[in-house]
């Protein structure tokens, strides 16, 4: 875990409010469904995919920072318009992969097959 995180997991558990859906996101987070990670620091976003907990489904989920707090989230998800659980997800992957010391970060997880051609 990053001690200089740029988000803070206080931050993440007032934005969300939900206990239920924290710990959904928790859980999607430790069983690696966030797919693509990006952020970008000068305007405040952070932004990938993350994987449903049942269908073989991306779902695009953005944060929008404003004075390092969460100001608006959104998710294509059924439930994406409000908070949802892929939001946790992908905040607390940044939560443990941006520090301070990051201008720019940008992480995209390879598939199990481009994994196994490259071998």
């Amino acid at each position: 875990m990053t001690s200089n995180s740029i988000i803070k997991l206080s931050c993440i558990i007032n934005f969300i409010d939900d206990k239920k859906i924290f710990s959904k996101g928790e859980n999607s987070f430790e069983c690696g469904y966030v797919k693509s990670f990006n952020y970008i620091p000068d305007v405040g976003i952070l932004s990938g995919q993350v994987h449903a907990s049942m269908k073989n489904k991306l779902y695009d989920v953005k944060i929008f920072f404003k004075d390092k707090n969460i100001e608006h989230a959104s998710c294509i998800c059924p439930t994406g318009l409000t908070k949802c659980h892929h939001m946790v997800s992908l905040l607390l992957h940044g939560h443990n992969n941006i520090s301070v010391t990051d201008i720019s970060c940008s992480w995209s997880k390879k598939s199990v097959r481009e994994n196994d051609e490259v071998q």
